[in-house]
């Protein structure tokens, strides 16, 4: 049973982070991406380090979840 119950508690602490992590790319990629595609928007230097950054955050947090559910017990 305590095996059972780690393995959930990582699976509930892995889909966070991978919310999180969809929420990094949503709100510092796709976001100012459509701005340019509707119009209102233009793409300036600081726009495109500001979205690399935030996609970045996105693989990394990622990343851990994979790391995170490597840790699961059988």
């Amino acid at each position: 049973m305590p095996h059972l119950v780690h393995s959930e508690r990582v699976k509930y602490g892995a889909t966070w982070l991978n919310t999180a992590s969809l929420g990094f790319l949503v709100v510092g990629v796709i976001t100012p991406l459509q701005g340019v595609m509707s119009g209102s928007g233009e793409i300036r230097p600081t726009t495109f380090v500001i979205s690399a950054g935030w996609l970045l955050g996105s693989l990394i947090l990622h990343m851990a979840v994979r790391v995170a559910l490597g840790r699961l017990r059988e």
